[in-house]
């Protein structure tokens, strides 16, 4: 996810994915949905380095998460503190 998902956060201005110094929760998820899924670590190595090409192959897709749990996940953010 480190390669492909570039995004910046609306609801926060200057919040925008910074690769291996510090990614956004909710854009991961959001790049999740629309990619539609993630590769195995075996076809989709953890290499460490930053911005490298996104090489994401929708075809490979092992993982995917429901539309449904993904909406829940990224609206928990906007739930008041107890």
């Amino acid at each position: 996810m480190v390669d492909c998902d570039h995004m910046c956060d609306d609801s926060e201005p200057d919040a925008c994915d910074s690769g291996c110094n510090g990614g956004l929760m909710n854009t991961a998820f959001e790049y999740l949905l629309k990619a539609g899924g993630l590769e195995t670590e075996k076809d989709y190595p953890y290499t460490g380095y930053d911005r490298g090409s996104c090489k994401f192959q929708k075809e490979k897709i092992a993982a995917s998460v429901p539309t449904s749990v993904l909406f829940l996940l990224m609206q928990i953010k906007f739930l008041p503190t107890l």
